[in-house]
């Protein structure tokens, strides 16, 4: 299995009625995924977004599932992750 999927976008939206300055760790990846975001260190205004892209690279056939976790601006977020490689 060398192919890797499209990247799915996360969106996150500021939902506060003033800007957030995004700051905080994003965890790493876990399983056959990889991620990216682009927002760290910037500031959004309320109402405005921003976004996370994950892909999932498996090495063999079947289901496939991965995490992610951290703090952005004091608040804890967590993403499950899941995939299935095919011949």
């Amino acid at each position: 299995m060398a192919s890797t999927t499209a990247a799915k976008v996360v969106t996150v939206t500021n939902v506060s009625g003033g800007p957030q300055t995004m700051s905080g760790s994003g965890g790493g990846v876990s399983g056959e995924f990889s991620g990216s975001q682009n927002y760290q260190g910037a500031t959004l205004a309320a109402g405005a977004s921003c976004q996370m892209s994950y892909a999932c690279s498996p090495t063999a056939t079947g289901a496939v599932t991965g995490s992610t976790s951290g703090t952005w601006n004091g608040q804890p977020f967590s993403l499950s992750l899941s995939g299935t490689g095919i011949a």
